[in-house]
């Protein structure tokens, strides 16, 4: 430091005397000033040079005096970097240059003073860390990257964080306050949904962005960086963005028909967007233009305050989008209220199940929709994580930005339920939901009480009926949600298909969901078309109820060209929803239109060879036909994802049809069950009416192939009850193959019944193992084993005996007295004297199945028998029709002519009762 000092102390002395000696030549001043800047030996060059030494002489002297100076302290520098004083070499050689900049020998040694003090350094830093460890480096390195990195990143991102956090409350309370929301999910492809999140979060992120930046004044002119810059530029585009998009919306808007009074009040609206998309670029241009063109004239406070303004616009926009996004999201939330919390969270998880059922998943349904074809609720419910770290950290994220637009409150009464639907804070809908009204009186006490032949209304009973109305209440909720967000989502619209009404579609799912019985499902579905006539799922699956198990020519024809009909009212395929029902539609058709052929009374004639009447020709060209356009509607709708699984579904299941008909000359591998049940169809009737271009082989192969095939598809409960009764399969069944694999013998087993079944073991182990005692016996005698059953459970036991001894006893003389008595039967005279004794006993071996064909009509009654008298004939012709349908007819007899006898049999037996 002494050094530094007196060498600033010479340097002074020299300026003073320079001053002191000064020349009035200005040339020589000029030399006097390039001295003062530490510059003698330039100096001196031009004083010689304009050959002033005699004017400029003291100038010149100055000069040399501080040349010389200069080059003593660079000497000294020399030596004190001999001895490696790298700081004091540092030190002479810097005042030596500051006397003299041009002393090459002060600059060399001032160069080679710094890069051996820096190599000294490194060299001391490396033997310091030679005594830590690698844990304690690492340390080292991570405070100096916090310190120089995290720690001025932290400061920055703290006010934009809170900025952030404050715009998305905003756009949430901005949800709230706007009464009518622009809709924005009617595009299939959801690009209008994506423009708006992407958009509403690029512009508060930028608009948190510069508002921090600017506010915080971290930089002196943001405006005249290249990220500014940049930033300017996305606020223009998204300006343009906003402006194109808004004119979009305008120009669908004017086009679009039968818009409703809400959407005209609806906001953001196409004008209101096309005006913000000019604001917006107007703003970032004129920024832009304004900064390009003033260049650095602007003060730093002007750019800052230009900073923090643009950011309000970008982030205003931001909120605006955001809170448009938030509002109009297909979001879900259920509660239910009840005293209990399991019960609220199960009741509230079934409606949502349903929900899910009705407007989540896939199309389903292959003939007729398992509900409605919505998809648009697939991850709509709202709900919270397991984990209990999760559930605080989401309730705190929904707490400050989050929102569900909808929310469905759902309120138990005494078995009926009062539903509230709010949007966005506001009540859309609400109704009271008493499933006891809205479907048809008994339709499960009555069933119930037919299909087991019981007349005790026992509590278990009770409690079934009244657990099958609170699951159709919950089914009729879900489906009143699902309609009243229909009125504001289109995406949700589409897939109803026209239905409008939630007490409809609620009618219709109950009935597709098999919570009705089977005999009950086409009055349900009356119901549904009765109350929406514009429910095209629900018509479909009503006509469907009533002719798709005809066995009549005449039914199915009319159901056919109705399907044509019916595909005509579709209008233009334009949504998933309409391509899905015209699947099915064409499936239907074709599926009837093969049944039709089958049916008809010209394949009851042998067809096999000569030429094929002109009527059935027709009937097999329609099939086809039908066949094919299943082909083209099965392509169409490939392209699409949400149904190219339900496309391939379809194409796999005709496969067997299209082989029976010459379509296709590839046997077929199904592997689902309604693909085998069709190919099996095709080869059990293909040798029965030749199709054109089909091949055909032996009976014998066919009808094995078709057997194996009806064993694997009869797992499904529907093929398996479809299969006695289908058309195609009419001659099949009358073969040796599929009577002695599907068809079994007649029960004989009295305590098989199902009334009798539970108290099978007890009757025997008191000595009524025979059915012959029991009829005898008075229902209180048979108390003793059966104690646990009620009287009317022991009367009826006693009654069933009663039919099943006086089925056994039944005797006549010979077929022909008997046809003589069923026509003075049927003709209403009275029943003459058989005259002879009787020697046959025509009902032996099927007295259990006659029972419990009784059974299930709720006439299994001597009384109620007898009562019937010559009206049993018509029921005693259905009674044997079914009962040969699961049962192998009599030896040398086809199932028709045994039904025949048989039936003749039960309504003679009738008159003795």
């Amino acid at each position: 430091m002494a050094q530094a000092a007196l060498a600033a102390l010479l340097l002074l002395l020299t300026a003073g005397g320079t001053a002191q000696a000064a020349s009035p030549n200005p040339e020589c001043a000029v030399a006097a000033l390039l001295i003062q800047q530490g510059k003698p030996q330039q100096a001196e060059g031009k004083i010689r040079a304009a050959s002033l030494i005699g004017e400029c002489a003291a100038e010149l002297a100055s000069a040399r005096d501080q040349t010389t100076l200069a080059a003593n302290l660079a000497e000294k520098a020399r030596a004190e970097l001999a001895v490696k004083r790298w700081a004091d070499a540092s030190t002479w050689a810097a005042s030596a240059l500051t006397l003299d900049a041009n002393n090459e020998l002060a600059k060399t040694v001032a160069a080679s003073a710094k890069r051996a003090a820096t190599a000294e350094a490194a060299q001391q830093a490396d033997l310091a860390a030679q005594g830590k460890s690698q844990l304690q480096k690492l340390l080292d390195q991570w405070n100096t990257f916090y310190e120089e990195q995290l720690s001025p990143l932290a400061s920055l991102f703290l006010p934009f964080l809170a900025i952030l956090a404050a715009l998305l409350v905003a756009a949430r309370l901005l949800v709230l306050l706007v009464p009518a929301w622009q809709e924005a999910d009617d595009r299939s492809e959801q690009v209008w949904r994506h423009w708006i999140v992407i958009a509403g979060a690029a512009s508060l992120v930028i608009g948190a962005a510069l508002v921090s930046v600017g506010a915080s004044d971290v930089v002196t002119a943001p405006l005249s960086s290249g990220t500014a810059l940049v930033l300017l530029a996305l606020v223009v585009a998204a300006g343009v963005g906003a402006y194109l998009l808004g004119e979009l919306a305008y120009r669908r808007g004017e086009g679009a028909s039968g818009r409703s009074e809400q959407d005209e009040r609806s906001w953001p609206t196409p004008i209101s967007l096309t005006a913000a998309g000019i604001g917006l670029f107007a703003v970032g241009a004129v920024a832009l233009l304004a900064r390009l063109s003033g260049g650095d004239t602007f003060p730093p406070w002007m750019d800052a305050w230009g900073v923090i303004i643009l950011g309000v616009v970008v982030a205003a926009l931001g909120v605006v989008l955001t809170a448009w996004w938030l509002a109009t999201r297909i979001r879900l939330e259920v509660k239910f209220n009840a005293s209990s919390g399991t019960e609220r969270a199960t009741r509230a998880g079934a409606v949502v199940a349903y929900l899910n059922e009705l407007g989540g998943e896939k199309p389903k349904g292959l003939e007729v929709p398992g509900g409605s074809d919505v998809t648009a609720l697939d991850g709509a419910f709202a709900t919270m994580p397991e984990n209990a770290a999760l559930r605080v950290l989401k309730s705190f994220i929904t707490a400050l930005a989050g929102f569900t637009p909808w929310v469905a409150t759902i309120q138990d009464q005494d078995g009926s339920l009062a539903i509230l639907v709010r949007r966005n804070g506001r009540s859309e809908d609400s109704a009271v939901i008493d499933p006891v009204r809205l479907l048809p009186q008994g339709i499960w006490t009555e069933s119930s009480g037919q299909q087991t032949g019981a007349v005790d209304d026992g509590k278990a009973e009770t409690d079934k009926t009244a657990a099958d109305q609170a699951q159709a209440a919950l089914q009729f909720a879900a489906a009143h949600i699902l309609t009243t967000m229909a009125e504001h989502h289109p995406s949700i619209r589409i897939g109803l298909a026209g239905a409008s009404s939630w007490r409809s579609i609620g009618l219709q799912y109950i009935a597709a969901s098999g919570a009705v019985p089977e005999e009950r499902k086409q009055e349900v579905l009356a119901l549904a078309v009765d109350e929406d006539p514009g429910n095209l799922a629900a018509l479909l699956a009503f006509r469907h109820a009533l002719d798709r198990r005809s066995q009549d020519y005449d039914t199915l024809v009319a159901y056919r060209d109705w399907l044509r009909t019916f595909e005509r009212r579709l209008g233009p395929i334009d949504n998933d929803a309409k391509a899905a029902l015209r699947l099915r539609v064409r499936y239907t058709r074709a599926s009837i239109a093969l049944n039709a052929v089958y049916a008809s009374p010209s394949a009851k004639l042998d067809v096999t060879s000569g030429a094929l009447p002109r009527p059935l020709c027709l009937d097999m060209a329609l099939a086809k036909n039908a066949l094919r356009l299943m082909d083209h509607a099965s392509a169409a709708g490939s392209s699409s994802p949400e149904l190219r699984h339900f496309c391939a579904q379809f194409s796999a299941d005709v496969e067997g049809a299209r082989y029976l008909t010459g379509l296709s000359d590839v046997s077929p591998e199904p592997g689902g069950p309604y693909g085998m049940y069709n190919l099996a169809c095709g080869f059990a009737s293909r040798n029965d009416i030749p199709w054109p271009g089909a091949q055909r082989r032996s009976f014998a192969d066919d009808d094995a192939k078709a057997v194996s095939l009806l064993r694997s598809a009869g797992t499904l409960s529907t093929l398996k009850t479809w299969m006695p009764n289908d058309p195609q399969l009419a001659r099949f069944r009358e073969r040796t193959a599929y009577q002695n694999e599907f068809l079994a013998d007649p029960r004989t087993d009295f305590f098989e019944l199902s009334p009798v079944k539970p108290y099978a073991s007890d009757l025997k182990a008191s000595g009524f193992g025979q059915v012959s005692l029991i009829s005898r016996a008075q229902p209180s005698e048979l108390a003793l084993g059966t104690a646990t059953a009620s009287p009317t459970v022991r009367r009826q036991i006693v009654e069933l005996a009663s039919l099943h001894t006086s089925l056994t006893d039944y005797r006549v003389v010979d077929l022909e007295e008997l046809a003589l008595e069923m026509i003075q039967l049927l003709s209403g005279q009275a029943a003459g004297d058989a005259g002879a004794d009787p020697t046959e006993a025509p009902l032996s071996g099927w007295e259990v199945e006659i029972v419990d064909q009784l059974l299930q009509r709720g006439i299994a009654t001597t009384f109620a028998v007898g009562a019937l008298g010559p009206q049993l004939a018509p029921l005693a012709t259905e009674m044997a029709e079914r009962i040969l349908t699961t049962c192998k007819p009599g030896e040398g007899q086809t199932a028709e002519t045994a039904a025949n006898v048989l039936a003749a049999h039960v309504a003679a037996w009738s008159l003795t009762v």
